[in-house]
């Protein structure tokens, strides 16, 4: 499964500013980061979502560290590492969704949890907000032959945690008339970003995150709200 993006494509700042939703709650945390096994027992289990879902656990992106500069607009970076480049975590772990579906492939989403010393995981939302401001309208040209270019737009969070933001991308494939949907909501609990994207053909895209995402969102940040 493909993962997208860094953020962003809005029509103004001000646009930008209301979707991402600057946040006013404490970004610093006096708690130490947790241990990968602390976020292990955060992440969803197939009890934690509807009937008919499979999780298990996969390696979670390779962190990059910090970066010595943000990217130009005109770069391309994936969702993963758009938030490694931008902090370094202290741990990070991964689960990978399925709700499967007998006349295709289903939804498949994925899960990841960082944790981060002291004002990190805030600081990884303002990087993400920096770039949507700097960057309005992105663009990205696609590599493979046919496929129309990825546009990517800042969408509501899911308005729980200290902040929370979106991102969609649609891309339309030469392979069918379909546009595929590739979304990303993020979610930050004190010291802990919640992260979950998915990755969907779509027939009519939606302007807003999918149903699927939107509730495994919530089914992970209830979990996360319980520790």
């Amino acid at each position: 499964m493909r993962r997208t993006l860094a953020c962003a494509v809005a029509t103004s700042i001000v646009a930008v500013a209301a979707a991402c939703g600057g946040s006013s709650a404490p970004a610093a945390s006096s708690a130490p980061p947790l241990s990968a096994p602390q976020l292990t027992a955060l992440l969803v289990t197939v009890a934690d979502l509807p009937a008919g879902y499979t999780v298990q656990s996969i390696a979670p992106s390779k962190n990059a560290g910090l970066v010595t500069r943000e990217p130009e607009c005109s770069e391309f970076l994936s969702a993963s590492d758009f938030i490694d480049n931008a902090q370094a975590a202290s741990a990070q772990v991964a689960v990978l969704m399925v709700q499967p579906d007998p006349a295709g492939d289903g939804w498949r989403g994925v899960e990841t949890l960082r944790t981060y010393p002291g004002d990190g995981a805030h600081a990884v939302m303002e990087a993400i907000r920096r770039y949507a401001a700097k960057c309005p309208s992105v663009t990205v040209p696609s590599s493979v032959p046919g496929d129309g270019a990825t546009k990517y737009a800042l969408a509501p969070g899911i308005g729980t945690g200290d902040e929370s933001l979106s991102v969609t991308a649609r891309t339309a494939r030469a392979s069918g008339s379909f546009v595929e949907e590739t979304d990303m909501t993020v979610i930050r609990r004190g010291n802990v970003l919640i992260t979950l994207d998915d990755n969907v053909p779509l027939v009519s895209p939606p302007t807003g995150i999918t149903d699927q995402l939107m509730a495994m969102a919530k089914a992970a940040d209830a979990k996360a709200a319980k520790a």
